[in-house]
């Protein structure tokens, strides 16, 4: 299975071309709060995270899930 792990998510374009291209998101990162909402509302089997990537330790996320993609790696996660 192809997995992901997306910051800036925005409104989940990119996250949803990769749903569509057989990744499963094991989370999705967005600061804005109407874009949480909205890929809450549309996708509510994904793990929508609201937070600011400033502040969002990706080490739990990357360390029980073996990811294949991670959108906009950030260096806090190594």
């Amino acid at each position: 299975m192809l997995t992901s792990l997306e910051i800036c998510a925005g409104a989940g374009g990119q996250a949803l071309g990769l749903a569509m291209a057989g990744f499963y998101h094991v989370a999705l990162v967005e600061y804005e709060k109407e874009y949480c909402d909205a890929l809450k509302r549309n996708r509510p089997e994904w793990n929508v995270i609201c937070a600011d990537v400033r502040e969002f330790s990706g080490i739990n996320v990357y360390n029980q899930n073996h990811l294949s993609l991670n959108n906009g790696k950030a260096e806090f996660m190594k």
